[in-house]
């Protein structure tokens, strides 16, 4: 389960863990788990989407929002 560091109605802060892709993606096709995947089930929101990206090796706070002006 992801450490939520916020989470309204407009915005969700989230810490992501180092090794965890944040999207899916062609290039790791392999992978199973990315953050944005299980960012939208541990929420229930499903049009969740990334404000930014971080690395794969990378930690810190990743935001997403629910839609494209926020």
């Amino acid at each position: 389960m992801l450490e939520l560091i916020h989470n309204d109605d407009v915005l969700v802060a989230v810490n992501k863990p180092a090794g965890l892709l944040v999207h899916p993606s062609k290039i790791a096709a392999g992978e199973k788990e990315d953050l944005l995947t299980q960012l939208r089930l541990q929420t229930g929101r499903g049009q969740l989407r990334l404000v930014h990206r971080l690395d794969r090796a990378t930690s810190g706070v990743l935001l997403a929002c629910d839609d494209a002006q926020t």
